[in-house]
């Protein structure tokens, strides 16, 4: 039984030749890492094997996205924090400022008032 590889993703395709032995360069063209697996012997021979060694890759894949995934979010919740942060420092000093004026603002009415 011949091993399908046509509806796998190019990052697949990669992990599944580097696992078979073959060489392939990040910037190959899909059809080309195809060609190149297809014509590896223990595709046609050890159809298990490459089952398998698809199934991890698959699943590599998947970990990897979720890894960058969650760094990602992290990352977002990291800045918003950072945000908020800065949000509520500009406020103080909004708040600083304001006080200050009214105080100025006494101070000149209490001069007048003499």
């Amino acid at each position: 039984m011949a091993v399908c590889i046509n509806n796998l993703r190019k990052d697949v395709l990669i992990k599944l030749a580097l696992e078979l032995g073959l060489t392939v360069e990040d910037d190959k063209k899909m059809i080309k890492i195809r060609n190149l697996i297809q014509e590896n012997e223990v595709l046609k021979t050890e159809t298990d094997l490459v089952y398998s060694i698809i199934e991890s890759a698959k699943e590599s894949v998947e970990a990897v996205k979720r890894d960058i995934s969650e760094r990602l979010e992290i990352d977002k919740l990291k800045a918003i924090q950072n945000l908020v942060g800065e949000q509520l420092k500009l406020s103080k000093l909004e708040k600083e400022i304001e006080l200050k004026n009214m105080w100025e603002e006494r101070s000149v009415i209490s001069k007048l008032n003499l």
